[in-house]
């Protein structure tokens, strides 16, 4: 009440908007483009502030779930045919190696042997065989060529022995002692008689020694006897 009585005394000029300090100003007016221009922009912070605050907070990445990935060498990723189109390392340089001297040759050793023979210690007496022939009887006795022998016949009973010189027995033991197939002698056994110097023993024993050739052949020597009984004294 105050206010408008004081407004009033003074003429009513404060009262007046135009008034200001005593100066009289003209009104402006806002053109109908300046408000469509204000709207504008008050409706794009208001679709602004809408946005910012209607958007829900991103979340946290979750580390604990995601699967470890293992690191991939570059070299084993790469593909086959990249690795195949890498050039191949040079090759090593090689040592050269000097030329072997040729060693003079040996003198070819001398010819070994017979199977029978003992090397440098004399014959061995390796099988008997007692075979039919016809008219007698033939006893083969192994111990390879040149061995020399000893022949005799002796009573009580009657046998025929022979002594082969600087010999081993080796016999199998079915061939030390067998039966003959003759009228007048019934076996024919071997054995080793003497050690230093080596002899072996060949015994033909019977009723009677029939007659007899002692021959070298080249498996060793070979006993002929016949089938007739003996006449008289060789």
């Amino acid at each position: 009440m105050i206010r408008i009585n004081l407004l009033k005394q003074a003429g009513g000029k404060a009262a007046d908007p135009q008034w200001r300090g005593g100066v009289s100003r003209p009104i402006r007016l806002i053109s109908r483009r300046e408000v469509w221009i204000g709207a504008a922009f008050l409706a794009l912070g208001t679709g602004i502030l809408y946005f910012l605050g209607t958007r829900p907070p991103s979340a946290p990445p979750d580390t604990a779930e995601t699967p470890a990935v293992a690191a991939v060498d570059p070299v084993e990723k790469a593909s086959p045919a990249l690795q195949a189109a890498e050039p191949a390392p040079p090759p090593a340089p090689v040592e050269k190696q000097p030329a072997p001297v040729p060693r003079p040759e040996a003198a070819a050793p001398p010819p070994a042997e017979p199977a029978t023979a003992v090397a440098g210690r004399g014959y061995q007496l390796s099988a008997l065989f007692a075979r039919r022939q016809p008219g007698g009887l033939a006893i083969l006795i192994q111990v390879g060529p040149g061995a020399a022998y000893q022949a005799r016949k002796l009573d009580s009973p009657a046998r025929l022995v022979v002594d082969i010189s600087n010999c081993r027995v080796a016999l199998p033991r079915e061939q030390a002692s067998q039966s003959v197939d003759h009228p007048q002698l019934k076996t024919v056994r071997a054995g080793q008689f003497r050690r230093d110097p080596d002899i072996a023993r060949i015994v033909l024993e019977g009723q009677s020694i029939p007659p007899y050739q002692i021959h070298s052949v080249p498996a060793g020597l070979e006993i002929r006897l016949e089938d007739r009984a003996p006449t008289g004294k060789p």
